[in-house]
């Protein structure tokens, strides 16, 4: 039946209702309790617009639905199927719990899934976009938690632990808005334990004894509050392996020769200010086994090797706490001198020549070569027109006479003999 209500002189509001006792608001034959059917489908009009009383005569909207399914709240001009008026800030909340007790509840948003029984469908893409802006400004995208506090009833507000950037930077941790790089992460203080990152994979997080798996952790080293020291660890546990490989790699174009750039360079720098020099008083590196010293580089420029006192200072550019090996060879025929430091020379069958390099590849290369055996001479030979001690050539004639020898870059000459 229809029902027509007189509200005023100017206005008559009509409605139907069905025998189920559905109501229709421009329909007889509604389907549901309350079924309001649109005057077509133009996107200019509106099915539903419920508003406030603070304008005449038609009142501020609060939420509105177009003829297109467009929802907007706030905003009688929804752009897409859910809109806000932009005219102050919105928040989609869920109230809190108001069981005893009773803990917060989740909120998912979940994009649309592929049809059930698709072969090798994609899921929908789930989009978080942060707001249009012009010119130079930008827009972020926060995410916030609670960090847990003292245990107790007392309210924890969240705050933001990570932010993304207009400029795409990346920051995590609290009070990070402002990240300084790419990736920026600012770990928790907790005394004596902060743990910047940890890397893993998932089937080697955990051994099957219980202990922790593979990983490379970044610490806090320092032990101190209020200062970060950068502690790298890398643990692999399952065979004898490398637990940490660094490769640098390039293409074969840059392997050129008189190219002198490392491939892998470390470098130490003091920052004064801003003001980059060169350090003069410390070790720059130093390899230690269980915290006990093998290998110390200082700034001056002096190795020490061999185990010592963690406060050892080399007082040579090598400095040996230890013994030393040299490469040593056997030769009874004619040899061209390589990169061995002592010969041995069995002149038994016959003469025999040493050939050396050329003095200008081998700058600072000093070689032994000694006469062992035989009635024949040894005779070493420089490259071209170089000479040894001024002379063409070098001879050793008695067995075990020996000869020290170093180039200089341009000649050889004899240390000793």
């Amino acid at each position: 039946m229809n029902v027509f209500f007189l509200l005023s002189t100017s206005i008559l509001f009509a409605a139907s209702m069905s025998a189920q006792q559905n109501s229709g608001i421009g329909t007889e034959t509604p389907g549901s309790k309350l079924e309001i059917r649109a005057d077509g489908t133009d996107a200019t009009k509106s099915a539903l617009n419920v508003t406030d009383n603070s304008l005449s005569p038609i009142g501020k909207s609060l939420f509105f639905v177009r003829n297109d399914g467009n929802l907007g709240i706030g905003t009688t001009q929804p752009t897409y199927q859910l809109s806000f008026g932009g005219n102050s800030a919105k928040t989609l909340w869920m109230e809190r719990n108001t069981v005893a007790g009773g803990a917060g509840n989740n909120l998912s948003l979940q994009a649309g899934g592929a049809a059930s029984g698709a072969t090798n469908a994609t899921g929908g893409n789930l989009y978080l976009s942060s707001g249009v802006s012009t010119g130079s400004a930008g827009s972020k995208i926060l995410f916030q938690t609670a960090t847990p506090g003292t245990a107790g009833t007392n309210d924890v507000a969240v705050s933001t632990k990570m932010v993304i950037t207009p400029e795409g930077r990346v920051g995590l941790g609290l009070n990070n808005e402002t990240p300084m790089a790419a990736f920026d992460v600012v770990a928790p203080s907790v005394p004596t334990s902060e743990n910047v990152f940890n890397f893993t994979v998932a089937d080697a997080r955990w051994q099957a004894n219980g202990n922790t798996g593979d990983y490379v952790t970044i610490n806090n080293g320092s032990n101190v509050d209020g200062r970060f020291a950068p502690y790298f660890t890398a643990k692999y546990s399952y065979t004898d392996n490398p637990c940490l490989i660094m490769l640098a790699q390039t293409e074969p174009a840059n392997d050129a020769a008189g190219n002198n750039t490392p491939f892998l360079k470390f470098d130490v720098r003091l920052n004064n200010s801003g003001a980059v020099t060169a350090a003069v008083n410390r070790p720059l590196f130093q390899w230690t086994n269980a915290g006990n010293r093998y290998m110390t580089l200082w700034a001056n420029g002096n190795l020490g090797v061999g185990p010592g006192p963690y406060n050892y200072i080399p007082k040579s550019n090598l400095d040996v706490n230890g013994s030393v090996g040299f490469k040593v060879v056997s030769k009874n025929a004619t040899y061209t001198a390589a990169n061995e430091s002592v010969i041995l020379v069995d002149a038994t069958a016959s003469t025999v020549t040493i050939n050396l390099s050329a003095a200008s590849t081998v700058t600072g290369r000093m070689y032994v070569i000694k006469k062992t055996l035989g009635s024949n001479a040894v005779t070493i030979t420089p490259n071209g027109t170089e000479k040894i001690d001024g002379a063409s050539s070098y001879q050793l004639t008695a067995n075990y006479s020996q000869v020290m020898i170093i180039s200089d870059g341009t000649a050889w000459f004899v240390i000793s003999n």
